[in-house]
């Protein structure tokens, strides 16, 4: 069979006058949606390629295409398109009509003609609005493939397109300019803030000529109009190019577009009908937004479960100028801040109240848009409470993410003035609670106690009792931060009695835990400390704050020598953490496992778990990632100084490192893979008569000579932890001295009261630990 004779391009195509870089991939797609259809329109924003790409294309063609390959500029009228279309082909013909969205009508018209009077005609169209012609298919063009944020690597960089165009077109205009590792870092972050528009690139490598790539950004930053006018022969066709895409609009599209320049990121549905004409209803808002995307001014993207808009740099800075010019710019951004209260505040709710059947909601406001909210409240001379209200609402997603530093800032940006418009409303007063409880978490108690006087006196003088009462709880929360368990269980007691309507729930939960933990720590009543956490469990259903019960279960069961019990409960903890992705909890739930291992005597595994957790986690201290106690700082210092000491200082730093690199699935795997550990030395039930689990762990030692700081170390808990033990000890057994304590022991058992006697038993093996429990821990990581 003879090849088909290549054909002769009948109306030339532009020549190219620079290089075509990158757009394998697009290339590859649009012929292959030539294959299928014979008309397909190449959409996308101005300046984005489309023309490049589609000659580039068409010339490729010439051997799919016998009866030729036919151009036809349409950007000032349909004439040359009519020319073209005066003959029908004799065989099969590739017909391009170029920059139609000013011309759309009559070349609608006439494509849809030339394609039903003859089956030869193959068009293929470029616009930035679809012809709406029956049979069209609409290839929507993307922007050049740009660089991960922070990638160091200039191999991976220098791969990706929008850096290659960028490199291109600076070598035509400074001779020798390569990327190195001292600009990699400003080219990448030049080709992410121009969102790899092609026509922005080009203007930026235009004024290389002159300026350096740092410089060239700074100016895309503080001043995007300086760089828009720019100082090379691309930069008046960027601006006509967004132009144009005005022109194309109507008034009230042109208006919503000005307001949605706003954002910063994608805008979802509902954001931009918040954003519509004063009175619009829904369904016009949402036709305005679909005539925006239709032209190509809104981008739409897909999001996790739903759909958002986009605008490209280039259009989102003329809608910052037609704001300013027309003195619209606080309204915008007024609106703005209110879209991102409401579903901040919505979501609140249902994160701190006790909601039945609730489910963590995934957080719908963007950081980057609810910093800009911010910073329009701390701007607007007639802003109220507005600030607080949204600090006070998104600090549980601050928590979660480990941004408790973000969230300080912010909440001391609106309480630090006292003369604040807001300084009398009740957001003003749980500001200050929650203000005081991140700075608790921190280990910052001395400002978190300063806040908190303020805070108290504030929520007296409003008479608002939820904030009293959520003021007291932090209070026993920094007592048992500071090591005053005492005092913490007598102002949880009373703060718990306070927290009980459905707006309290997250502070009576949080007060109830504590409690048990501050019960746990005193030793006075471990049964008690126990059924108030379990009773959590039921009680509370804030799927937020799920996994903190069975945590404080774990560190109560580890606390009294029930290994396995600690190791399922943080086990149930961590898949917990996981679903809802807070990070730092995550993290305090893999050092408990590590503290389970520890006392298996496991401590490769241990300094593995350490290590995950502050991979995880990293930048938040361990003794701030979750309910923060002196105990569990010093738990986690006796952890790591007992693991190192059994390890050796290279081994110990190696695990770290291994465990922060590893793969958490295959992590928790070797956890509860079956561990040596030695045998129980008796039972508290047979042999300790009165003393709990752990007290008869402490007596035993006690007896074999060990001092406190010894038992610390072997039990891998605080020494002020193993000193309080010693002290119940004494009191159930109405004993005044340690040698009374070996006597008994050495009585019940029969150990030898020597010191030293007793002689590490020979490694033994436990059971598997749930493995129902890992499959689901391991599913929710994948």
């Amino acid at each position: 069979m003879p090849l088909p004779v290549p054909a002769r391009i009948l109306a030339p195509l532009p020549e190219e006058l620079t290089s075509f870089v990158g757009r394998r991939r697009e290339t590859g797609e649009l012929r292959g949606v030539l294959e299928t259809s014979r008309l397909v329109t190449a959409v996308g924003a101005g300046g984005i390629g489309k023309s490049r790409l589609a000659c580039h294309t068409a010339g490729r063609l010439t051997r799919a295409f016998p009866g030729g390959i036919h151009y036809a500029d349409c950007a000032h009228g349909e004439e040359a398109l009519t020319r073209v279309l005066t003959a029908a082909p004799g065989a099969k013909a590739l017909l391009l009509a170029d920059n139609c969205e000013a011309t759309r009508v009559p070349v609608a018209r006439l494509v849809g003609q030339a394609l039903r009077s003859s089956a030869a005609w193959h068009v293929m169209v470029t616009s930035r609005q679809v012809l709406g012609v029956p049979g069209e298919h609409v290839y929507r063009l993307p922007p050049l493939d740009l660089p991960e944020a922070g990638e160091r690597s200039t191999v991976r960089i220098g791969a990706c397109d929008a850096i290659a165009l960028l490199l291109d077109r600076a070598r035509a205009v400074l001779s020798g300019f390569a990327l190195t590792r001292e600009n990699a870092p400003y080219l990448v972050e030049l080709c992410r803030r121009l969102d790899g528009l092609p026509i922005a690139l080009e203007a930026a490598a235009a004024q290389m000529r002159v300026l350096a790539p740092r410089q060239v950004l700074d100016r895309v930053v503080s001043s995007y109009d300086m760089f828009a006018r720019g100082i090379g022969p691309a930069a008046p066709t960027l601006l006509a190019c967004v132009q144009r895409s005005a022109e194309m609009c109507s008034p009230e599209e042109r208006e919503l577009w000005a307001d949605l320049s706003v954002f910063r990121g994608p805008v979802t549905l509902d954001a931009a009908t918040a954003m519509g004409p004063a009175g619009a209803d829904p369904e016009t808002a949402l036709h305005l937004i679909a005539g925006l995307v239709d032209k190509s001014v809104l981008v739409r993207e897909d999001t996790r479960d739903t759909v958002g808009y986009r605008l490209y740099a280039p259009l989102r800075h003329h809608g910052h100028r037609v704001l300013q010019e027309s003195g619209g710019t606080l309204r915008a951004r007024r609106l703005h801040r209110d879209h991102q209260l409401r579903i901040t505040e919505a979501e609140a709710a249902r994160t701190m109240r006790d909601t039945p059947d609730a489910a963590w909601p995934p957080s719908r406001a963007d950081g980057a848009e609810l910093s800009a909210a911010l910073e329009t409240c701390l701007s607007d001379p007639e802003a109220g409470d507005e600030g607080l209200r949204l600090a006070v609402a998104r600090w549980p997603y601050w928590q979660a993410e480990g941004a408790t530093a973000e969230a300080c800032h912010w909440l001391e940006c609106f309480v630090r003035a006292g003369d604040l418009p807001a300084a009398g409303t009740a957001a003003y007063a749980h500001a200050l609670w929650v203000l005081a409880w991140l700075r608790g978490a921190q280990g910052d108690s001395r400002e978190a106690r300063a806040v908190l006087r303020h805070g108290g006196a504030v929520a007296r003088r409003l008479a608002d009792d939820s904030a009293a009462a959520h003021t007291a709880f932090v209070q026993g929360a920094l007592d048992l931060v500071e090591g005053d368990a005492d005092t913490a269980v007598t102002v949880l007691r009373e703060a718990l009695e306070r927290l009980t309507g459905p707006e309290d729930a997250f502070g009576g939960m949080m007060a109830a835990l504590h409690l048990s933990l501050a019960l746990g720590q005193t030793g006075a009543d471990d049964r008690q400390a126990r059924v108030i956490a379990e009773q959590c469990r039921t009680q509370y259903r804030m799927p937020r704050w799920k996994g903190y019960p069975d945590w404080v279960l774990a560190a109560e069961a580890l606390r009294q020598g029930d290994i396995d019990g600690a190791q399922a409960s943080a086990l149930e903890a961590l898949q917990s953490f996981l679903a809802v992705e807070d990070r730092p909890a995550t993290a305090a739930a893999l050092e408990l496992l590590a503290r389970t291992a520890a006392a298996r005597g496991d401590d490769r595994q241990a300094a593995r778990l350490v290590g995950a957790a502050a991979g995880h986690c990293p930048g938040v201290p361990a003794p701030a990632r979750l309910l923060s106690t002196a105990a569990i700082r010093d738990h986690h210092f006796g952890l790591c100084a007992s693991v190192r000491r059994h390890l050796g200082p290279r081994a110990f730093e190696a695990a770290i490192a291994e465990g922060g690199a590893a793969d958490l699935g295959e992590l928790l795997g070797s956890t509860l893979a079956p561990v040596p550990r030695r045998p129980d030395r008796g039972s508290a039930d047979a042999a300790g008569g009165p003393l709990t689990t752990r007290q008869w762990a402490v007596a035993q030692l006690v007896a074999e000579g060990l001092s406190n700081r010894e038992i610390a170390g072997r039990l891998v808990v605080a020494q002020r932890t193993v000193e309080t033990h010693v002290e119940h000890i004494l009191a159930r057994l109405s004993f005044t001295s340690r040698v009374q304590i070996a006597a008994w022991v050495t009585e019940r058992v029969g150990l030898s009261a020597v010191p030293d006697a007793a002689l590490p038993a020979q490694p033994a093996m436990t059971p598997r630990s749930p493995v129902r429990l890992a499959r689901q821990v391991r599913r929710a990581l994948r």
